[in-house]
């Protein structure tokens, strides 16, 4: 089976019901698998047009390989297992795990539990488009790192005043999310330190790529970016940069960071604060300071 990188997958499909005529050969498009919201009703759609309308349920088909159950993950935490396991098998050890809050939160704490480090939030605020709030012009972390998409600012009509407001209005988003999350601490110091830099998945990249700024003016011993998904340019940025990406899906047809997940939930500032134990509240290996 060839997937990724063709239009089509050539996919062996066993149907369970005997009722039905047997396994079927069929060539179902890949584009037609993004994004999962819709993929699962189209593979659904495709599925019982191959089969017929008594076809009642998916069935996994043999040999997936990494077209797509295998490529998908349960959760942001089933995520951090299997980044965790990469780093482990790679032979990695890190003194400091930081977790871009607040999705990167749920990634970080299973691969600091396996790594045995410390796990610390770390803010970093993407600085969205006037018109698509969901569009990133770029992103702001909490000591000053700022990262701007220039393709996309110059293709557009935006003044530097412009600008200026945004980074101002993300500058008082990451003071507000340094006093929620932190409780006013600050990051403490990443000199000589070796570190992973973790988040729920890149797809502009930018709030990833402004905090790994951030990371690097400190002089890191060895900065890791570890994300489950991202598209391809992500681990090109990264590299640019003097950083070491970690990335276990980079597919073609990227899409978004949720098409990859089976539950990809917000994540609330509650949810970050009670899982790092109730602001710093819990032990230290779990989520002290720096």
């Amino acid at each position: 089976m060839f997937c990724p990188g063709s239009r089509f997958c050539d996919l062996i499909l066993h149907v369970p019901d005997k009722s039905l005529q047997p396994a079927k050969k069929v060539m179902i498009e890949w584009k037609a698998f993004t994004p999962l919201s819709s993929r699962r009703g189209n593979v659904h759609w495709s599925w019982k047009k191959a089969f017929g309308s008594g076809f009642r349920k998916p069935f996994a088909p043999e040999n997936f390989g990494r077209c797509m159950e295998e490529q998908l993950f349960s959760d942001r935490t089933q995520a951090g297992e299997k980044l965790a396991e990469h780093l482990l098998s790679a032979g990695e050890q890190v003194d400091l795990v930081l977790g871009i809050a607040r999705g990167g939160i749920p990634v970080a704490l299973p691969i600091a539990r396996r790594l045995n480090a410390p796990v610390f939030p770390m803010i970093s605020r993407k600085i969205g488009a006037p018109w698509e709030k969901e569009l990133a012009l770029g992103a702001l972390s909490e000591n000053g790192g700022l990262y701007w998409n220039r393709e996309l600012i110059e293709s557009r009509d935006i003044s530097p005043r412009e600008l200026d407001l945004l980074v101002e209005k993300a500058r008082r988003e990451v003071r507000e999310k340094i006093s929620r999350l932190r409780n006013g601490k600050p990051l403490g110091s990443l000199t000589g330190k070796r570190i992973v830099l973790v988040d729920d998945g890149a797809a502009t990249g930018a709030t990833d790529l402004a905090a790994a700024m951030d990371i690097l003016k400190e002089g890191p011993e060895r900065l890791l970016v570890a994300v489950p998904v991202a598209p391809p340019d992500f681990s090109v940025k990264v590299r640019r940069m003097g950083a070491i990406p970690v990335v276990l899906l980079s597919p073609p047809d990227f899409g978004s960071v949720g098409e990859w997940f089976e539950r990809f939930p917000q994540v609330t500032d509650g949810e970050v604060l009670l899982s790092l134990g109730t602001v710093f509240g819990g032990s230290k290996k779990a989520s002290g300071n720096p």
